[in-house]
């Protein structure tokens, strides 16, 4: 038999493995890190929860306590992150991303932020997350939103019924069932119906806790398992390694026992330390990471790693002992003055976070990308894509070469080369980029002299080539392009160094990209990439006249659009002479 809620420090070490490998995970290190997520939110219900039925059963419990210990708790720390993150990145960030930040400190702040990121990026392995400095408080959204539902069930049950065990228990087992066969792997990920059981299933053994016995062999085995599962990927899918997580942290945390031999480790008093600032840890680490990406470097090599995890150890610990510990104590402030003071910092980081928000981030001058802090227009560069949607005219007889594009924004990057080139009084352009929904592609591709297509591989072409009649004598395929890992790390250096001849790695990604739909197209292929990349497999960040060629690595900036309009062979692929006054734009760059 366990006594639930006298303090564990097995269940310290274990929060202590659980942040070092998230932390490992987001340094680039281990793959199955993320895993310790999962860990925390069993350990979250299964210590909350049990904390709530113990004051239940001794007829303590109230609401309003609970929710002051979790104000107490949490509350100062987010909004100090919050803060801190807001600063640097008013100095650091770009306009797009600090408008991006703005909205994750009201988003968390709200404890929304897992909502967000499923609404605005969905991909929770998208590489730009890596820059967004609370991108790691989705958790805390889950988390959050739990404990509103939850204390109140035991409002509806007393002590001689299983109600609330039954209630959570059938909750519990929807929520498994919904997150093993519903589709969409992004709410699944993000959404608090499909993670509700991770917490719950914690509470569970927390409510039953007293009925459950020691097991040495069972803990240690699920402690086994658990080191296996977060150290080593065996290429299961998320969802079983998922499952297998929770399951062997729950049968851990209620089969184990101080006399157990694996407490040895996860009772070490170094691990209890880590497991006791664990919160802090979490809510700073990816503060730095992320500020580390965007102003100094992306990568991380041993020597690096290690100094960022002591400086995340260092502030951790004074984030610990200054404010999360001082805080959570009545005795060193009251609740009405905490209260007075974290509505303050709400309040205020709300209001900053609004404006930057409607000012689309822009707060002072990035000339850089042509953007005047006078003279705010949200969205410019994704504007300057867009535009191309309009030419939908069709195709007539004339003197001009009709050119026909297909495909998404990077087929729009290509149009508007075209359209910056000295051939954009000789050329018509029309643009389809639903091909099966456009009603007069088909006379528009018999109309045409020459076709661009954009997607890039034949999987993607061979749909479209089924359906409709494409003469591919006239057919090019518009390459991929890569300008760095991102922007904002591109201009904090230039602002260091004044130097507007920076050039960036192309990704691997990109080069191995690049390297297939050479091999799949031939000599089909425009590969941008040829035009710009050195030996050293490095490109231009910026144009002659220092503005960015890329707005986000990937599409082209006007000033972008005109650069490749200079460097490109066009005359090639639109089957013209190319006239010697090629440099158009040479003045302006």
């Amino acid at each position: 038999m366990n006594n639930p809620m006298h303090f564990r420090k097995d269940i310290q070490g274990l929060r202590a493995l659980a942040v070092i490998v998230v932390i490992i995970f987001h340094l680039g290190f281990l793959p199955n890190g993320y895993l310790g997520v999962d860990v925390f939110f069993v350990i979250s219900g299964f210590l909350i929860i049990g904390i709530i039925n113990k004051d239940f059963i001794n007829d303590t419990y109230s609401i309003k306590d609970f929710y002051v210990r979790r104000f107490r708790r949490i509350i100062p720390l987010v909004l100090i992150t919050a803060l801190v993150a807001l600063v640097l990145g008013s100095y650091f960030m770009l306009p797009d991303d600090l408008e991006n930040l703005s909205q994750s400190i009201i988003a968390t702040n709200f404890f929304s932020n897992n909502v967000l990121q499923l609404i605005t990026v969905r991909n929770y392995w998208d590489v730009m997350n890596e820059y967004k400095p609370l991108m790691h408080t989705w958790s805390l959204g889950v988390e959050e939103q739990f404990y509103i539902v939850i204390p109140f069930l035991f409002l509806f049950s007393n002590k001689k019924n299983n109600k609330i065990f039954a209630i959570i228990m059938i909750a519990t087992l929807a929520s498994a069932l919904t997150y093993i066969f519903y589709n969409d792997e992004s709410v699944k990920f993000y959404m608090l119906p499909m993670r509700f059981f991770e917490i719950s299933i914690g509470g569970l053994a927390a409510l039953k806790i007293r009925e459950i016995k020691s097991n040495a062999y069972l803990s240690g085995i699920s402690f086994l398992v658990l080191i296996v599962l977060l150290f080593f990927d065996f290429g299961l899918t998320g969802e079983l390694e998922t499952i297998i997580a929770v399951i062997a942290t729950v049968l851990l945390i209620a089969t184990n026992k101080s006399s157990f031999k694996i407490n040895q480790l996860l009772e070490n008093r170094i691990a209890v330390y880590i497991g006791t600032i664990s919160f802090s840890l979490y809510m700073w680490h990816q503060v730095i990471l992320a500020f580390y990406r965007y102003a100094i470097s992306q990568e991380f090599s041993l020597y690096t790693s290690l100094l960022l995890g002591l400086t995340m150890l260092a502030v951790a610990i004074l984030s610990y002992h200054f404010i999360e510990d001082y805080f959570r104590r009545p005795q060193n402030i009251s609740t009405k003055k905490l209260l007075m003071i974290c509505s303050f910092l709400f309040l205020g980081l709300n209001a900053a976070s609004f404006y930057i928000y409607f000012k689309a981030g822009v707060i002072r001058d990035v000339p850089e990308l042509k953007i005047s802090a006078a003279h705010v227009e949200r969205g410019m560069h994704a504007k300057y894509n867009s535009k191309i949607r309009e030419l939908t005219g069709d195709f007539t007889a004339s003197e001009k070469i009709n050119v026909l594009l297909i495909g998404n924004s990077f087929a729009r990057d290509w149009a508007n080369v075209l359209l910056e080139s000295e051939f954009r009084d000789q050329i018509n352009i029309f643009y389809s980029e639903f091909p099966f929904e456009t009603k007069n592609l088909q006379h528009n591709l018999d109309m045409a002299d020459v076709i661009f297509f954009s997607p890039f591989y034949k999987a993607e072409y061979i749909p479209v080539a089924t359906k409709f009649k494409i003469d591919e004598k006239k057919l090019w395929i518009v390459g991929t392009k890569n300008f760095g890992p991102n922007n904002g790390l591109l201009y904090n250096q230039k602002r260091s160094q004044g130097n507007c001849d920076l050039r960036a790695n192309v990704s691997d990604y990109a080069l191995n990209e690049n390297r297939e739909l050479i091999e799949e197209w031939g000599d089909r292929y425009i590969d941008l990439l040829s035009y710009v990349v050195d030996t050293a497999n490095k490109v231009p960040v910026f144009t002659q006249n220092c503005e960015f060629i890329s707005q986000d690595t990937r599409h082209f900036t006007r000033s972008g659009a005109r650069f490749f309009a200079n460097k490109v062979n066009l005359a090639q692929y639109l089957n013209v002479p190319r006239t010697p006054h090629t440099n158009l734009h040479a003045a302006a760059e």
